[in-house]
């Protein structure tokens, strides 16, 4: 059963979340750009993908995230989502 409460709720902004990303790239992205825009990253290399690489930020805004992605040519990206549940 579900109950709708007349309340309305103030929902965030979702620019100022907070997390870590993994991000896939084409290998014509140098790291060195990614450390320019991301800050500290760890790189990802997966067997038999020759075109392309993949990292993990720190943890950093949605909004910072979106400004720097930008600069680069993203294939995808994944939230990293680091709840702990008791």
């Amino acid at each position: 059963m579900v109950i709708w409460d007349d309340e309305k709720l103030t929902l965030a902004d979702t620019a100022e979340e907070e997390r870590r990303f993994f991000v896939r790239v084409s290998k014509d992205v140098k790291e060195s750009q990614l450390e320019e825009l991301f800050g500290d990253v760890r790189i990802v290399n997966a067997e038999g993908l020759d075109a392309e690489y993949g990292f993990i930020t720190g943890v950093m805004t949605e909004e910072k995230f979106a400004l720097a992605a930008a600069k680069i040519n993203v294939i995808s990206r994944i939230r990293i989502d680091d709840t702990k549940l008791n």
